[in-house]
C-alpha cells in the first residue's frame, strides 16, 4: 500500500511564510532580550560589550554576554587624585584615647593598607589619620576588594581627626572637623 501526500502550492507557501514570521519574532525576542540585559559593577548598570573604568581609574572593563567582567591589567598609580577611593570608619572615645575601625576600599586582593597618624600639639588637638594603600608586584586579578582597618588614637574627646588615602583629604571622614 502506497500513501501519497499532495502539498499545493498555496500551502507550502503558506508554510514558509508562517515559518519565517515565526523565525523574525524569536529573532525579535531574542534581540530585545539580550540589549536589555545589564550587570551591575560599583552601584552602575552596564550592558555586554560595553566599556567602562574600573574603580582604580585607569584600568577599562566590560561584560560579556554571560555577566563575567573582564578588564585590562595596567599598572596604576596609586597616588593619582582621580581614584575614586571609599572608607567607612567609625570612632569611639573611651580610656584616654580615639578607636578606629571599618573598612577601606583596595582597587585589587593584592594591595596592602597601612595607617599611621599625626597629632598636632594643640588643644583640641588636630589629627591627621592616614591611609596609604600600596600596589603589589604581584599579578593580581582586577578585583574590588574591602580591607579591614582599626587603631587608636591618644589624644582627648575634643580632637579634631581628618582621614586621609593617599594624601587626599576625605570630607567626612573625620570626627569633629
Amino acid at each position: 500500500m502506497k500513501l501519497a501526500i499532495e502539498i499545493t502550492k498555496k500551502q507550502l507557501i503558506t508554510f514558509f511564510v508562517a515559518l519565517g514570521v515565526t523565525l523574525s519574532l524569536v529573532w525579535i525576542g531574542y534581540y530585545f532580550y539580550v540589549s536589555n540585559r545589564t550587570f551591575e559593577y560599583n552601584g552602575r548598570r552596564y550592558h555586554p560589550g560595553e566599556s567602562f573604568k574600573s574603580a582604580d581609574g585607569c584600568n577599562t572593563c566590560s561584560f560579556d554576554e554571560n555577566g563575567q567582567m573582564m578588564c585590562t591589567l595596567m599598572a596604576c598609580d596609586t597616588n593619582d587624585s582621580d581614584l575614586d577611593q571609599s572608607i567607612n570608619i567609625a570612632f569611639s572615645h573611651h580610656d584616654g584615647a580615639y578607636y578606629y575601625s571599618g573598612m577601606i576600599q583596595k582597587p585589587t586582593p593584592c594591595d596592602t593598607v597601612s595607617s599611621d597618624y599625626v597629632i598636632r600639639e594643640s588643644y583640641p588637638e588636630q589629627v591627621d589619620l592616614n591611609f596609604t594603600i600600596q600596589s603589589s608586584d604581584q599579578i593580581c586579578a582586577q578585583v574590588i576588594s574591602d580591607e579591614p582597618v582599626s587603631g587608636q588614637i591618644p589624644v582627648s574627646e575634643k580632637a579634631k581627626i581628618q582621614v586621609y588615602i593617599n594624601g587626599e583629604l576625605q570630607p567626612g571622614k573625620g570626627i569633629n572637623e
